[in-house]
Protein backbone atom coordinates (compact mmCIF):
# COMPACT_ATOMS: atom_id res chain seq x y z
CA UNK A 1 0.00 0.00 0.00
CA UNK A 2 1.48 3.30 -1.07
CA UNK A 3 0.03 6.63 0.07
CA UNK A 4 -1.22 8.69 -2.86
CA UNK A 5 1.05 11.62 -1.91
CA UNK A 6 4.13 9.40 -2.44
CA UNK A 7 2.89 8.24 -5.84
CA UNK A 8 2.37 11.87 -6.82
CA UNK A 9 5.80 12.83 -5.47
CA UNK A 10 7.44 10.04 -7.50
CA UNK A 11 5.48 11.01 -10.63
CA UNK A 12 3.90 7.54 -10.62
CA UNK A 13 5.01 5.29 -13.50
CA UNK A 14 7.44 6.59 -16.13
CA UNK A 15 5.58 7.33 -19.34
CA UNK A 16 6.75 5.15 -22.21
CA UNK A 17 8.23 2.33 -20.11
CA UNK A 18 6.32 -0.81 -21.10
CA UNK A 19 8.10 -3.36 -18.91
CA UNK A 20 9.56 -2.93 -15.44
CA UNK A 21 7.46 0.11 -14.53
CA UNK A 22 6.64 -1.35 -11.13
CA UNK A 23 10.28 -2.28 -10.49
CA UNK A 24 11.36 1.26 -11.29
CA UNK A 25 8.68 2.91 -9.14
CA UNK A 26 9.26 0.61 -6.15
CA UNK A 27 13.01 1.20 -6.39
CA UNK A 28 12.53 4.97 -6.35
CA UNK A 29 10.20 4.70 -3.37
CA UNK A 30 12.48 2.33 -1.44
CA UNK A 31 15.44 4.67 -1.87
CA UNK A 32 13.54 7.45 -0.15
CA UNK A 33 11.13 5.70 2.21
CA UNK A 34 11.08 2.59 4.35
CA UNK A 35 9.24 -0.32 2.77
CA UNK A 36 8.14 -3.63 4.18
CA UNK A 37 8.11 -6.90 2.30
CA UNK A 38 5.97 -9.91 2.96
CA UNK A 39 6.30 -13.31 1.32
CA UNK A 40 2.55 -13.93 1.19
CA UNK A 41 1.10 -13.89 -2.33
CA UNK A 42 -1.35 -11.00 -2.53
CA UNK A 43 -1.79 -10.78 -6.30
CA UNK A 44 -1.83 -13.19 -9.21
CA UNK A 45 -0.76 -12.41 -12.75
CA UNK A 46 -3.01 -13.77 -15.47
CA UNK A 47 -0.79 -14.79 -18.39
CA UNK A 48 -3.78 -15.96 -20.40
CA UNK A 49 -5.45 -12.60 -20.97
CA UNK A 50 -5.39 -11.68 -24.67
CA UNK A 51 -3.86 -8.23 -23.99
CA UNK A 52 -1.44 -9.41 -21.29
CA UNK A 53 1.85 -7.48 -21.31
CA UNK A 54 3.61 -10.80 -20.75
CA UNK A 55 2.77 -11.72 -24.33
CA UNK A 56 4.77 -8.81 -25.73
CA UNK A 57 8.10 -9.69 -27.26
CA UNK A 58 11.15 -8.20 -25.62
CA UNK A 59 11.91 -6.82 -29.09
CA UNK A 60 9.03 -4.35 -28.72
CA UNK A 61 9.43 -3.48 -25.04
CA UNK A 62 10.71 -0.17 -23.74
CA UNK A 63 12.59 -1.07 -20.57
CA UNK A 64 13.37 1.19 -17.64
CA UNK A 65 16.55 3.28 -17.61
CA UNK A 66 18.89 1.76 -15.03
CA UNK A 67 21.32 4.68 -15.32
CA UNK A 68 19.07 6.79 -13.09
CA UNK A 69 20.31 4.69 -10.16
CA UNK A 70 24.05 4.73 -11.00
CA UNK A 71 25.13 7.07 -8.18
CA UNK A 72 23.04 5.29 -5.54
CA UNK A 73 24.37 1.88 -6.68
CA UNK A 74 27.93 2.99 -5.91
CA UNK A 75 27.12 3.42 -2.22
CA UNK A 76 24.38 0.83 -1.81
CA UNK A 77 25.57 -2.76 -2.46
CA UNK A 78 22.08 -4.18 -1.87
CA UNK A 79 20.66 -1.94 -4.58
CA UNK A 80 23.53 -2.93 -6.89
CA UNK A 81 22.80 -6.63 -6.39
CA UNK A 82 19.05 -6.07 -6.86
CA UNK A 83 19.46 -4.11 -10.10
CA UNK A 84 22.14 -6.49 -11.40
CA UNK A 85 19.70 -9.37 -10.91
CA UNK A 86 17.22 -7.57 -13.17
CA UNK A 87 19.88 -6.57 -15.72
CA UNK A 88 20.83 -10.25 -15.96
CA UNK A 89 17.14 -11.13 -16.41
CA UNK A 90 16.83 -8.81 -19.43
CA UNK A 91 20.22 -9.86 -20.83
CA UNK A 92 19.06 -13.49 -20.67
CA UNK A 93 15.95 -12.72 -22.70
CA UNK A 94 17.98 -10.81 -25.29
CA UNK A 95 20.41 -13.76 -25.45
CA UNK A 96 17.50 -16.11 -26.16
CA UNK A 97 16.44 -14.04 -29.19
CA UNK A 98 20.04 -13.62 -30.35
CA UNK A 99 20.47 -9.87 -29.76
CA UNK A 100 24.09 -9.84 -28.59
CA UNK A 101 24.26 -6.03 -28.66
CA UNK A 102 21.52 -5.79 -26.01
CA UNK A 103 23.06 -8.66 -24.02
CA UNK A 104 26.29 -6.66 -23.81
CA UNK A 105 24.36 -3.45 -23.03
CA UNK A 106 22.77 -5.00 -19.93
CA UNK A 107 25.74 -7.06 -18.77
CA UNK A 108 28.33 -4.28 -19.04
CA UNK A 109 27.04 -2.69 -15.81
CA UNK A 110 26.75 -5.97 -13.89
CA UNK A 111 29.38 -6.78 -11.27
CA UNK A 112 30.97 -10.11 -12.28
CA UNK A 113 30.42 -11.52 -8.78
CA UNK A 114 26.67 -10.95 -9.21
CA UNK A 115 26.44 -13.30 -12.20
CA UNK A 116 25.68 -16.85 -11.00
CA UNK A 117 27.61 -19.72 -12.60
CA UNK A 118 24.43 -21.01 -14.26
CA UNK A 119 23.98 -17.64 -15.99
CA UNK A 120 27.64 -17.53 -17.06
CA UNK A 121 27.12 -20.90 -18.76
CA UNK A 122 23.86 -19.71 -20.32
CA UNK A 123 25.54 -16.63 -21.81
CA UNK A 124 28.14 -18.88 -23.48
CA UNK A 125 25.43 -21.13 -24.99
CA UNK A 126 24.37 -20.49 -28.61
CA UNK A 127 21.14 -18.49 -28.87
CA UNK A 128 19.47 -21.01 -31.18
CA UNK A 129 19.76 -23.70 -28.49
CA UNK A 130 18.49 -21.35 -25.77
CA UNK A 131 15.55 -20.32 -27.93
CA UNK A 132 14.58 -23.96 -28.43
CA UNK A 133 14.76 -24.60 -24.67
CA UNK A 134 12.70 -21.49 -23.99
CA UNK A 135 10.04 -22.62 -26.48
CA UNK A 136 9.97 -26.05 -24.81
CA UNK A 137 9.58 -24.44 -21.39
CA UNK A 138 6.65 -22.32 -22.65
CA UNK A 139 5.01 -25.36 -24.24
CA UNK A 140 5.36 -27.31 -20.99
CA UNK A 141 3.90 -24.38 -19.02
CA UNK A 142 0.90 -24.18 -21.35
CA UNK A 143 0.38 -27.90 -20.76
CA UNK A 144 0.38 -27.60 -16.98
CA UNK A 145 4.02 -28.37 -16.26
CA UNK A 146 5.77 -25.57 -14.45
CA UNK A 147 9.27 -25.49 -13.04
Amino acid sequence: IIPKKILIEMNSFTVGVTNGQDLELWTKIALKYQVALHNKTTALYNYYLPNSLSKNSIKTMNLMNYNQFNEEEKINPNLKGFLDFHRIFYAKHYKIIGNEEKVHFYLKEVAIENIPLKMKVLFKTPSIFLNALFQLKNWLFKNGISF
